[in-house]
């Protein structure tokens, strides 16, 4: 057979025969069609997947090769073995799985940092990273600390013209309190440069395991207020006035909340530290109390935004129960689904919803505040009977337990974001020293911040990929501002007018409050993927652009603040005032617009006299009588019409004595 073999077949033929065969047999399931399904093929979008695809392979790569030197014998190595795991995906899973099973700091630091630290991916991703004329890093001392404050200034502008921004926007970047610097998100951070034409700051904290909890919230929280005391100057801008956007990804969003627990919390000497304008925070880490069901409080939250519409298709995005999902019973007839218009489409659909005052863009994402119904609604609105008769409305659904599952342990399976990470990083950055009660430590856990604290704070965008580990965190910390907002408004409603709000003008007030994006079809990091993903491009230039439309409404609303102080000044001017002589004003105009009868003075108008001999406003209508809404009003007709011309005051008051010299400095300060 030997003989009879090798007359027929040359040696390489029989070398591709048999490897042919041993290939066929190992993979006989697949060729014959009884291979498992992908499990995550469809959890994700398409180009979201492709996106994980990619970035499973360079991991699984630069883990291999970490043990490698020297060092660029080890960066070679691990672009070879990367392009190796892209081609063959189940072994870059299979690799990827062992060494995140055992995580430890150096795999974590090694498969993150790869972007910064291997120069073959910064060649590759150069034009991912536009060049800027002002780009430096810069070092500050900090005050009874060995260890300087490090940031990175972008900025798209001459450097000239840095002497002139009063608007700043400062980022502190992800990395699971462990690892990863700014220069591992400069494709965000050189884009917002650029599209926003503010500086961009972003802060290179100290991680942990050598800088534990809580140095990073320290460190950074002393660095704003060094910012913010300073003006800006010391970072070369106007240093007259200062505006800031603080923003953070994942742990970062950790931090941006405890600095602004710390502003809140914190009365120095010389006054209280100025807020930020307002908060950007994407897939923000929250909660450190990792369970598997949630807590009744923040169940109660979840019932609420998905009941007042600010989570549309919240039913879909959890219940795994539901048609075409990994638990369904009938599973469904067909692979392919029919949009709202009836075209059948493969996979995700894309949604138009979008970010306030912004042009559509490709991204898909589900729109809390200005958002279209989401997907599975429109299936169901299209799939409804046409007829005359209009069908009645379906009644809103309550969540049942099979949604309190958290998003954590719903999304065990993430390709970005393992459970066992997870662990790794908690652990790493709490230290060993530290034993914080996650049930209750809003430091450690912003989630479980006192709605006092949440009540104060500025208006915030909330962006999460609605398949993240981390997206309920996203969901609760807007649900519970919002209502501690709502409570707060009715507490400070004195007269009930709080109370008699329309449901558009709650609507329009939750929008101002928090804006969340639920981006369809995504998990975590999509920022760091504009390379890989057109998608993560329109997402950075849309945020780009709510930076930009915060700065413009923080500078329309500081302008009507100073029309409302200076109209509290004209109003409150010291004036002659004077009646005729040995007789007191014959009537005096009630609230009403009614003529009135004059009556003697009694306590209350000698109280008014005393008050008008100090500099306030005397007025032509009783003082008893006088509510703060028509003082309000009063105050606007006079910051529209001007100074009016003197009235006669209380029936039975005498002269009110002005100083002479008082009057005529107001007179030539207000041009009159």
């Amino acid at each position: 057979m030997s003989a009879a073999t090798n007359t027929r077949f040359t040696p390489w033929q029989i070398i591709v025969a048999a490897l042919s065969t041993l290939y066929a047999g190992r993979h006989l399931d697949s060729i014959i069609g009884l291979g498992s399904p992908e499990p995550l093929a469809r959890l994700y979008s398409r180009s979201y997947y492709r996106a994980t695809w990619i970035t499973t392979g360079l991991d699984a790569g630069h883990a291999t090769a970490m043990n490698i030197q020297p060092k660029w014998l080890r960066d070679l190595a691990a672009m070879a073995f990367s392009a190796y795991y892209v081609i063959y995906a189940n072994e870059a899973d299979d690799k990827l799985r062992k060494y995140r099973a055992t995580a430890s700091i150096e795999m974590l630091r090694t498969c993150w940092e790869k972007t910064s630290k291997n120069p073959w991916i910064r060649a590759i991703t150069y034009f991912e990273r536009p060049r800027l004329p002002v780009m430096r890093k810069m070092v500050f001392p900090r005050q009874g600390s060995d260890h300087p404050f490090t940031v990175y200034l972008y900025f798209a502008k001459p450097e000239q013209e840095l002497g002139n921004q009063r608007e700043l926007i400062l980022d502190f970047p992800g990395g699971g309190f462990i690892c990863m610097s700014p220069l591992d998100h400069e494709e965000r951070l050189r884009r917002w440069a650029i599209k926003t034409g503010r500086p961009v700051l972003a802060v290179d904290y100290h991680k942990a395991p050598e800088f534990p909890y809580p140095f990073a919230i320290d460190e950074s929280f002393e660095l704003y207020k060094l910012i913010v005391e300073s003006k800006g100057k010391i970072l070369g801008m106007a240093g007259d006035k200062l505006s800031v956007i603080m923003s953070g990804d994942s742990a970062g969003a950790n931090i941006c909340c405890n600095i602004m627990f710390k502003i809140l919390e914190t009365a120095p000497s010389s006054g209280p530290l100025p807020k930020p304008v307002s908060l950007v925070l994407n897939y923000a880490a929250l909660d450190f109390n990792f369970t598997s069901w949630m807590a009744p409080a923040h169940l109660k939250v979840l019932r609420s935004q998905a009941s007042q519409g600010h989570i549309p298709g919240l039913e879909e995005m959890k219940d795994h129960f539901s048609g075409g999902g990994p638990l369904d019973v009938a599973g469904p007839t067909d692979r392919g689904r029919k949009s709202w218009t009836g075209e059948s489409v493969k996979g995700r659909t894309e949604g138009t919803g979008r970010f306030p005052s912004r042009p559509a863009s490709p991204v898909r994402k589900r729109t809390t505040p200005l958002g279209s119904p989401t997907i599975g609604r429109r299936v169901r609105l299209w799939e409804e009977p046409m007829g005359d008769i209009k069908p009645e409305a379906p009644a809103r659904k309550t969540i049942g337990t099979r949604l309190t599952m958290t998003s954590r342990t719903g999304f065990f399976q993430d390709r970005i974001i393992s459970p066992s990470m997870m662990r790794a990083m908690a652990i790493l950055y709490i230290g060993p020293k530290n034993n914080p009660d996650f049930k209750t430590d809003y430091r450690i856990s912003p989630l479980l911040a006192p709605s006092a604290l949440l009540a104060e704070f500025p208006p915030l965008l909330m962006t999460c990929g609605e398949k993240d580990p981390f997206v309920d965190d996203t969901v609760v910390f807007a649900g519970r501002i919002r209502e501690a907002k709502r409570m707060k408004k009715r507490e400070g409603s004195r007269f009930g007018e709080g109370l008699r709000m329309s449901k558009k003008e709650t609507e329009a007030e939750d929008r101002e409050w928090v804006h969340m994006h639920i981006f369809e079809g995504w998990s975590h990091g999509y920022l760091q993927m504009a390379s890989l993903m057109n998608e993560a491009r329109d997402a950075i230039d849309d945020i780009a652009g709510w930076v930009v439309d915060s700065f413009e409404q923080a500078r329309t609303r500081a302008l009507e603040r100073e029309r409302e102080e200076e109209a509290e000044m004209l109003t409150f001017t010291p004036r002659r005032r004077r009646s005729p002589p040995g007789s007191a004003a014959k009537e005096t105009l009630g609230m009403n617009g009614e003529s009135e009868s004059a009556q003697p003075p009694g306590p209350a108008v000698e109280s008014a006299l005393t008050t008008s001999r100090r500099g306030r406003l005397s007025t032509s209508t009783p003082l008893t009588s006088l509510t703060e809404e028509e003082l309000m009003r009063r105050r606007r007709v006079e910051a529209v019409e001007g100074i009016s011309e003197p009235t006669p005051v209380i029936d039975g008051s005498a002269l009110v004595e002005e100083e002479e010299g008082a009057a005529e400095e107001m007179r030539i300060a207000y041009g009159f």
